[in-house]
């Protein structure tokens, strides 16, 4: 096997051979390794001469090469060196692009265990990389130095060169536990890589003469003294070793389920049956006695006799497999008798779905199913109408699929029993993909489903002291997974549910094939009395499931007043009531220092009082504002049932809180002041009097009562209705307007507004000027009434007004008569500005003309027109 691409000239090599004793005086121990080029023409190496020459105190024999290429000179050199008392080797030529398993089996399969006295430890010869990576490739190699070391129980030993290991295997240091033979030429001493500390054997030259042999050959030294060489070659085994079995693997062969195993194999020294283990891969997996009867063997080995045969069913995952068979001799002794190659397709599970029938309230399915990945009983899927029913393990015992497939035993008949919707149905039957076998179908039948009610039972119907508590059972024999219930008390509509629950132990006994088997339990609020309390469970259609009697107690409403707190200006009341007899919300009173301060439903969503009691739902909180005095207050939630309980009280301190109020807005409009604002009390919610004072004196007094929504979106406690809008007469100049309201025995001022207000002329209307009619023909005068108003905006005292008639001299009237609808509107100076005067106008066309004059501030008087009157 020349690794190196270098060839020592023969005065190298004669060099390298004196370079023997440098650890000692020990003379250098030597020894050739061939193969079939050393028989050019059919020569025989003549290994007597070779012994004779002193350089063939051991040798290696090629002995395969792949999976598929036998040294035909192995068995002759290999049988010559033992008789000519050489110590010899085997080893295998590596190809990485196929199997490393398969290789180490074939090798074994060809030179045994090597465990003969002078049989030296099997070899790895390791030159080509088959295209492997250094990862890969040292992989490969692990594998099968560790399938050789399970053959043959000895520690193979590496052949490499220091190049190709540093280089093909990333000079890895994983395999220094395996003896090292290197070859390198050209060199004093070899190279040593990956880590070993030594080497055992050295290649040093391809180009040695050795006797009895033709042409050039490897030649090699090894590392050590005779003994220790020796016990390499197995001498420390001093009794002869006893002759190995013998036998052969005739086939190996798919038989559609399983692979089958058959061959046969002799102990020479006794007619007993012996053991034949089989290995898969390189792992030993079944042993037997080879006792089949075989009349052919016995009829060629007629002292052993026929009974030698062995026929192994074994199942093995889908891909190429190498198994080889071991006999083992009566005296323990290993020969490897022979390896096949193998494919097992990937084959669909085996089994049947042999029935599948109603059986009134449910699917029943019965058959048996078996994946070829595992001996083990496998899980069934049964599926009706494309929909998972039910998954079980099909491990009821069958002797008959045993007998059928002895491989798999008997544990894979399934009984299965389900419940399955109305109608027409597809059950199926399934199993998955185990051990690189594909899942699929064994089976499909169809079974007609009649429609079926659901049907269960109420257990119990009682009062827990809050609720009406229903529970029971329900099973679907359509296979819903969760059933819708209805409750009823007295026939009237009590509340709904799901029977969702896990079954009772009893009644899951009782069904056992209801995987749709649930309980349930649900409570609802009832009022007190005694009462038929029904369940109805709807499925494909609806089944009452049972009824019970149940007499409820008259329980009281219950509630709490959590929290009462004062906010800064009003107080804050939360809490919640529940009424036990409905789950609607109930309606409480709060008192303060015992007087009804509210009335409201409540209504508000209190998800914590829902948890705890699920009857009635969250439904029952409130949470309220309250107006409230200054001082310290006992507040109480009250029940509005008949007991008109008390259901909780808490003290809380109010501050002193006056009156509070705002003058908004003081507008001259150019005859009055407009003023708004608003103005409330924190201890009431009720409007609040007030008064409004100009320069300090009350101008008019009036209930802060109108809307203001502003006002009530700031204090929720006193509501919205807190505003006022008025008018105010006032002189012209500057003028104060304050708001006050009565507190204790006095006022208190609320608010203040400063206003200017302009000198302003006087307005007012001629309305009319109409004639009398004449009391006779002959009378040549008649009377005429002016109508009209004005008034001076400077002051709320009557004005007056100027009339002139023609050209006649204007006389003053005081506008003083009663005018509500002027009052109406200049509220702020009443209804005394009107005038209504009369004068006697001959006959002709007359002309009343009218001028408001200025009282006040100011000396402009304001004409308000004139008016042609005719008298006949």
């Amino acid at each position: 096997m020349p690794l190196p691409t270098r060839r020592l000239l023969v005065a190298l090599t004669s060099l390298v051979l004196l370079v023997t004793g440098a650890s000692g005086a020990a003379a250098a121990i030597y020894g050739p390794d061939v193969s079939s080029y050393q028989h050019p023409s059919g020569y025989s190496i003549g290994w007597s001469s070779a012994k004779a020459s002193g350089k063939a105190t051991f040798g290696f024999v090629k002995a395969t090469e792949g999976t598929g290429y036998r040294n035909p000179w192995f068995s002759t050199d290999f049988a010559s060196m033992a008789s000519n008392g050489i110590m010899r080797g085997a080893y295998h030529f590596a190809n990485p692009a196929q199997s490393a398993s398969a290789q180490a089996s074939y090798f074994v399969s060809v030179v045994g265990r090597l465990d003969r006295v002078g049989d030296l430890p099997p070899v790895l010869d390791l030159e080509t990389t088959g295209g492997l990576s250094p990862t890969s490739l040292v992989a490969w190699t692990q594998t099968w130095l560790q399938t050789v070391r399970n053959l043959t129980g000895r520690t193979p030993m590496i052949y490499t060169g220091p190049y190709f290991w540093q280089s093909a295997m990333g000079n890895s240091r994983a395999f220094t536990g395996y003896p090292l033979w290197i070859a390198s030429y050209g060199v004093s001493s070899p190279q040593v890589p990956g880590g070993w500390p030594t080497w055992t054997f050295w290649q040093y030259t391809s180009s040695a003469s050795l006797s009895g042999v033709s042409g050039a050959v490897d030649m090699n030294v090894f590392n050590g003294t005779i003994d220790r060489l020796q016990a390499l070659a197995n001498y420390s085994a001093t009794p002869p070793a006893p002759p190995l079995p013998i036998g052969r693997l005739d086939a190996v062969t798919w038989t559609s389920s399983a692979l089958q195993a058959s061959g046969w194999a002799i102990d020479p020294t006794t007619s007993a049956p012996i053991r034949v283990t089989l290995v898969l891969d390189g792992a030993p997996f079944t042993a037997l006695t080879a006792s089949a009867s075989r009349p052919d063997v016995g009829a060629v080995f007629p002292s052993a006799g026929p009974n030698h045969g062995y026929v192994v069913p074994f199942r093995a995952n889908p891909g190429p497999h190498t198994i080889c068979a071991m006999a083992t001799g009566s005296s323990g002794n290993l020969a490897v008798i022979g390896c096949k190659s193998v494919t097992v397709p990937a084959a669909a599970p085996v089994g049947t779905l042999q029935s599948a029938t109603w059986n009134g309230t449910a699917v029943t399915v019965t058959g048996w199913a078996l994946s070829l990945g595992t001996t083990s009983s496998v899980p069934v899927t049964v599926t009706v109408n494309g929909r998972t029913a039910v998954t079980a393990v099909a491990s009821v015992s069958r002797p008959d699929v045993a007998a059928a497939y002895p491989v798999f035993g008997a544990a894979h008949g399934y009984q299965l029993t389900f419940p399955a919707p109305s109608g027409a149905q597809q059950v199926c039957v399934t199993v998955p993909a185990v051990g690189g076998f594909p899942g699929g179908q064994v089976g499909c039948q169809t079974v007609g489903v009649p429609t079926t009610p659901p049907f269960g039972g109420v257990d119990a119907a009682g009062w827990t002291g809050r609720a009406l508590s229903v529970a029971g059972w329900v099973a679907d024999p359509a296979g819903a997974t969760s059933v819708p219930l209805s409750v009823t008390v007295d026939g009237v509509a009590g509340g709904s549910g799901a029977a969702n629950g896990a079954a009772p132990a009893a009644v899951a006994a009782q069904y056992p094939a209801f995987s749709s088997l649930h309980s349930y339990a649900t409570l609802l609020p009832s009022p007190a009395g005694t009462h038929n309390v029904c369940v109805t469970a709807t499925t494909v259609m609806a089944a009452q499931v049972g009824c019970r009697q149940v007499t409820i107690p008259y329980t009281p409403a219950d509630g709490r007043l959590d929290t009462a707190t004062w906010t800064g200006n009003a107080l804050s009341l939360t809490g919640w009531a529940i009424d036990w007899s409905t789950a609607a919300p109930t309606t409480v009173r709060l008192l303060v220092d015992g007087k009804v301060a509210s009335t409201l439903t409540a209504s508000g969503s209190r998800p914590d009082v829902g948890k705890v009691f699920p009857a009635n739902g969250p439904q029952h909180g409130f949470s309220v504002l309250l107006p409230a005095a200054g001082g310290t207050h006992q507040v109480c939630l009250q029940a509005t049932d008949r007991t008109a309980a008390t259901l909780g009280c808490r003290t809380v301190v109010v501050p002193a809180n006056p009156p509070m109020g705002r003058v908004d807005g003081a507008v001259w409009n150019g005859s009055s002041l407009d003023v708004h604002g608003w103005a409330l009390s924190f201890a009431a919610a009720s409007p609040l009097p007030v008064s409004l004072l100009l320069d300090g004196k009350v101008a008019r007094t009036l209930t802060a009562s109108a809307l203001r929504t502003d006002v009530g979106t700031v204090f929720p406690a006193q509501g919205a209705n807190h505003g006022y809008v008025t008018t105010l007469a006032a002189a012209p100049g500057p003028h104060t307007v304050c708001l006050t309201t009565p507190y204790g025995s006095s006022s208190l001022t609320l608010a203040c507004r400063a206003v200017v207000v302009p000198a302003s002329t006087p307005v007012g209307q001629l309305e009319s000027v109409t004639v009398a009619p004449a009391s006779t023909t002959t009378v040549t005068t008649r009377t005429a009434r002016v109508v009209g108003w004005a008034i001076d905006p400077d002051v709320t005292a009557p004005s007056s007004v100027s009339i002139a008639v023609d050209r006649a001299a204007p006389v003053t009237v005081v506008a003083s008569v009663s005018r509500p609808d002027v009052a109406t509107r200049y509220p702020a100076y009443g209804a005394l500005h009107g005038f209504d005067w009369s004068t006697t106008l001959g006959r002709g066309t007359h002309t009343v003309c009218v001028t408001a004059l200025n009282t006040g501030a100011g000396t402009t008087a304001t004409a308000l027109g004139c008016r042609t009157v005719v008298v006949p």
